[in-house]
């Protein structure tokens, strides 16, 4: 159906019974809670710490709460010989890979994309961020200067890795008996201050270039409508996915509580309120992105070793990306 103005009126498109999925993060950018949704996300979130309890109690660290804590710990519980590294993270290319991760880093430590229409990624504390991430990359298993998120999340549950930060869709993966050799070991907490949470989801949405007539916007909404309804999250979670969650029902559900240790519940609801959307708020994100994350990587795998000017040329590239898509 569409108003006077042309536009749509999404709601009509859906089952009368469907109820939009409130994210798990409980992220207040979160586009399920706003008071016009026109998407339905089926899984999304933020961050969370991942940690190895046993290696942290047989060192005497307290879980940390601050980044200076976790640092420090990373640095103490590194033990190549016996191939236990304090740290991993993602180090290849992509705006939805090294950056991604390296953003809550950026941010956390005061950075800001921009400074007016200028990219501003490159300044003293884009610098001193990635000089942090790349410091850190020397407690990680070898080649993290090209890890993607799975290198690091199979690295973790094969046992070689104390901390991660990762995406808390990952949490549950360590709780796999037949693929975690560390189920039962692991703990989970909020990313320590001042790190952010880096908020996101993945849904679905009726089309307006590819449902253009009635009939197209109702089936494409009851597929929507079936694809996130509660049924259909609850029978993912009885197949033993508690990682794909979308509801706040499901979140504080029985189901879900036996599924998943009660650590990594809390660590969801505590890390809720910080979550946020921390990559820059743009339509040329993705090129301006992955240019960074090019940068990014030839800093992590020493092809480059100029933190500053190498920064440089991607803010450079930024500014000519913006300029352009004015």
């Amino acid at each position: 159906m569409r108003r006077r103005d042309g536009s749509i009126r999404w709601r009509t498109c859906f089952p009368r019974n469907t109820t939009s999925p409130t994210s798990a993060s409980t992220s207040p950018t979160s586009p399920a809670i706003r008071a016009s949704s026109i998407s339905h996300p089926f899984v999304g979130g933020g961050d969370i710490l991942i940690y190895r309890k046993d290696v942290l109690e047989k060192a005497g660290l307290a879980v940390p709460k601050t980044l200076d804590e976790m640092v420090a710990g990373i640095k103490a519980v590194n033990d190549p010989a016996n191939k236990l590294y304090g740290w991993s993270a993602r180090g290849q290319r992509g705006s939805g890979m090294n950056v991604w991760r390296w953003t809550p880093f950026f941010r956390g430590l005061g950075g800001e994309w921009l400074d007016g229409e200028q990219p501003a990624f490159n300044s003293d504390k884009g610098v001193k961020a990635t000089e942090l991430y790349i410091d850190l990359m020397k407690y990680a298993p070898p080649g993290v200067g090209t890890f993607n998120w799975s290198d690091s999340v199979e690295a973790f549950r094969g046992g070689q890795v104390a901390y991660l930060i990762e995406s808390d869709v990952f949490g549950p993966w360590m709780e796999d008996p037949e693929k975690s050799v560390v189920k039962g070991k692991v703990g989970y907490a909020p990313p320590p201050e001042p790190l952010g949470s880096a908020g996101w989801a993945h849904g679905f949405a009726v089309s307006t270039v590819g449902a253009k007539d009635e009939c197209t916007k109702k089936v494409a909404g009851d597929f929507v409508g079936w694809a996130t309804s509660r049924e259909m999250e609850a029978r993912r979670l009885a197949d033993g996915i508690a990682s794909d969650i979308g509801r706040q029902s499901t979140l504080k559900g029985e189901a879900f509580r036996k599924a998943v240790p009660a650590e990594y519940i809390d660590a969801l609801l505590a890390t809720g309120s910080r979550t946020q959307l921390l990559i820059m708020a743009s339509p040329v994100w993705p090129e301006i992105g992955d240019n960074l994350g090019l940068a990014l990587e030839e800093l992590f795998t020493g092809t480059k070793m100029d933190v500053q000017s190498t920064l440089d040329e991607a803010a450079f590239a930024a500014e000519d990306t913006l300029r352009h898509a004015k």
